[in-house]
C-alpha cells in the first residue's frame, strides 16, 4: 500500500462519526483508522456502517429499558455490550511484538482487577505469546506496527459489536518507558473500551453513548476518564465498579455449577489461569435447589468443542465424580486448557449453566 493510499479518507464513516455527536476536533485520521477521543479505534473502509447505525441506534430498545437517562450521571457506556455467555470467558491474547515492554506483565493484573470486581460476571482466560493460540482470540494486545495510534496516545482499544468485545488493542511503542504501575492504568482503561465503557468525562446530549444509573455527575477518579496524568492504577472508583456490575451481573442459572469454577488469577498457583484443578478426576459439583429438574445431563468441553458427554441422565444431587483426562488429549502433556462443564436441565433443556473455561493440570 502506498503512503498515499494508506491515508487515503473514508468520507463515509467520517461523516457517520460526526452525525454520532462526535466533535471533528476528536477525530484524528491516522494510517488506517480514525482514532476518536484520544483513544478509541474505527477502522477505515472495514467499517460497516450499518452496523454502526445499529452500535449507536438511540431507540434501541432493550438498551432503554435497562439505562435511565433521566439523570445528569457520569459514567457513560456504549450501545453494544458483550454476550452474556461470552463474557465469562473472554480469551485475551498478548502478541510476542509486545516482548520487553512491561505490557505482559501489566494485562494479567488489570484482567485480574476486571475480574475480580464483586457481584460480576466478568471472567478471562490469559494467552501469551504462544503461537499454538494466537488464533481464535476474543481480544488481542499488541503493539502498533501500522501507524494507527497517534504520536500523543499511549494505547488505543475497539468497542464491542455484534456482541464480542472490543478485538484490539495497539500499543505506541513510544511510551515503553512507563513505570509498571503506569502501564497497568492504561491495560485497565483499555480494556474497558473493550468491554463497552466509554469515557466517563465525555458524555453530552449530542452523544451516541448512554448513561449509568447510580453515577453521581463527575468522577475524578474513575479509570476511564479521557485525559491521564499518568498516575499508576491501584484501585476502581466505587462508580467504576457500579458501571461494569451494571453491564455484566450475574443471572440466576450463572452459578448453578459450584465447581470447578472460580475467577481469572484467584489461584495462587496458577494467577494467569481462569481457574486450574490439579487432578483429571473431579467432584463436579451444583446447586441441586436452583432448577426443578429430576436428572440433568453433564457435557465436557475444551476449546469451544464437545468432547464428551460426561453422564446422560445424572440424578439432580447436587454432586458428581467423573474422569475427564481421558476425553481432552492429555497425550503427552500435563496441561489441558481452556476446559469447560455444561449442566443441562432434561426438564427442560433451555435451563443450563457452562462454566468459566478452566486448565486441567496432572503433576
Amino acid at each position: 500500500m502506498s503512503l498515499t493510499e494508506s491515508y487515503k479518507p473514508d468520507p463515509a464513516l467520517y461523516e457517520k462519526l460526526l452525525s454520532y455527536g462526535f466533535r471533528a476536533e476528536d477525530i484524528v485520521e491516522t494510517k488506517n483508522y480514525y482514532c476518536v477521543e484520544g483513544d478509541m479505534l474505527f477502522r477505515k473502509f472495514l467499517t460497516d456502517t450499518v452496523l454502526l447505525d445499529n452500535f449507536f441506534a438511540a431507540d434501541n430498545a432493550q438498551a432503554r429499558q435497562r439505562l435511565d437517562s433521566t439523570f445528569a450521571l457520569a459514567q457513560y457506556i456504549t450501545g453494544s455490550l458483550v454476550t452474556s455467555t461470552k463474557v465469562e470467558n473472554l480469551r485475551v491474547f498478548v502478541d510476542r511484538s509486545l516482548v520487553g515492554t512491561g505490557w505482559p506483565d501489566a494485562v494479567p493484573l488489570a484482567l485480574r482487577a476486571w475480574a475480580n470486581v464483586p457481584d460480576c460476571k466478568l471472567n478471562f482466560t490469559h494467552v501469551e505469546y504462544s503461537q499454538a493460540y494466537a488464533t481464535g482470540n476474543d481480544i488481542v494486545v499488541k503493539a502498533d506496527t501500522e501507524g494507527a495510534v497517534p504520536l500523543l496516545s499511549v494505547a488505543m482499544a475497539e468497542f464491542p459489536r455484534l456482541g464480542v468485545a472490543g478485538p484490539t488493542i495497539l500499543i505506541n511503542m513510544n511510551y515503553t518507558s512507563l513505570s509498571p504501575g503506569q502501564i497497568l492504568w492504561f491495560a485497565v482503561h483499555e480494556l474497558g473500551h473493550c468491554l463497552g465503557l466509554k469515557h466517563t468525562d465525555n458524555g453530552n446530549n449530542n452523544s451516541p453513548w448512554r448513561l449509568v444509573p447510580g453515577t453521581p455527575e463527575s468522577d475524578p477518579n474513575s479509570v476511564m476518564n479521557s485525559i491521564s496524568n499518568y498516575q499508576s492504577f491501584t484501585a476502581f472508583s466505587p462508580y467504576d465498579m457500579v458501571a461494569i456490575r451494571y453491564l455484566y451481573p450475574y443471572r440466576q442459572l450463572d452459578k448453578w455449577i459450584t465447581y470447578p469454577e472460580g475467577k481469572y488469577g484467584s489461584d495462587p498457583l496458577y494467577p494467569r489461569a481462569g481457574y486450574a484443578v490439579n487432578t483429571d478426576a473431579i467432584d463436579i459439583k451444583w446447586n441441586k435447589d436452583l432448577v426443578s429438574t429430576p436428572t440433568v445431563r453433564l457435557e465436557l468441553y475444551k476449546n469451544d468443542v464437545l468432547m464428551h458427554v460426561i453422564a446422560e441422565s445424572v440424578p439432580n444431587t447436587g454432586s458428581y465424580f467423573a474422569e475427564l483426562g481421558p476425553y481432552l488429549d492429555m497425550v503427552g502433556t500435563e496441561y489441558a486448557y481452556f476446559v469447560q462443564i455444561k449442566i443441562i436441565s432434561n426438564a427442560d433443556p433451555a435451563y443450563y449453566d457452562l462454566t468459566s473455561k478452566f486448565l486441567v493440570y496432572v503433576p
